[in-house]
């Protein structure tokens, strides 16, 4: 090679060395990497939640009037007692009331019938146990009650008969014991005959 040759192939190479030196000493212009969503955590426990999460509903608050829920629950007990079902279980009740079980009763049928209602259990009892004697005996009896005052204008039963196909003495003596302890009303002796169905 001759000289020139030399002189262009230092000049070439200087400027290479150069622009590879500028290259390398340059720093390149930094690049903004995207935001990246944030989470945070939900107040109920469910875990982390996204920023693209749905917000949650809000319960809208009613507000009631006083007044129309006095008048609806003044009206409710009127559509009870209306009710077709309630008035056909009343219907099927019996009409009597008994105040006390012990009385004192009046001495006429009604007064009878009360202390026969408000003893029927035992009553009925002294008939299933009379039947253990006796299986044939009958249900259906006039009993014949012997009254005595025991003062303070009481007086309570002291005997009692039956009239019956069958006499069973039985019987007998365990409704005198069960009318012993019921109270009448009655300041004198007598005896009153009252039918009764000693059945269930």
């Amino acid at each position: 090679m001759n000289q020139r040759s030399w002189i262009w192939v230092g000049l070439f190479g200087g400027m290479a060395v150069a622009l590879l030196s500028w290259l390398l000493l340059s720093d390149p212009e930094p690049t903004t990497a995207p935001p990246m969503a944030s989470a945070h955590t939900s107040t109920d426990g469910a875990g982390p939640v996204g920023v693209d999460a749905k917000p949650q509903l809000k319960v809208r608050k009613l507000s009631l009037d006083p007044e129309m829920l006095r008048a609806r629950s003044g009206a409710l007990p009127g559509r009870i007692a209306n009710n077709p079902a309630i008035l056909q279980m009343r219907a099927k009740q019996p009409q009597h009331r008994i105040d006390a079980e012990d009385g004192p009763f009046n001495l006429d049928s009604d007064g009878i019938e009360l202390a026969v209602t408000a003893h029927r259990a035992e009553l009925v009892g002294c008939y299933e146990t009379a039947r253990l004697h006796t299986p044939e005996l009958a249900s259906s009896v006039v009993l014949s009650l012997g009254i005595e005052p025991g003062g303070d204008g009481r007086a309570s039963v002291t005997s009692v008969e039956i009239d019956a196909e069958q006499d069973d003495a039985v019987l007998e003596e365990c409704l005198a014991s069960v009318f012993g302890e019921i109270a009448f009303s009655g300041s004198e002796a007598t005896t009153v005959r009252y039918p009764v169905d000693l059945s269930r």
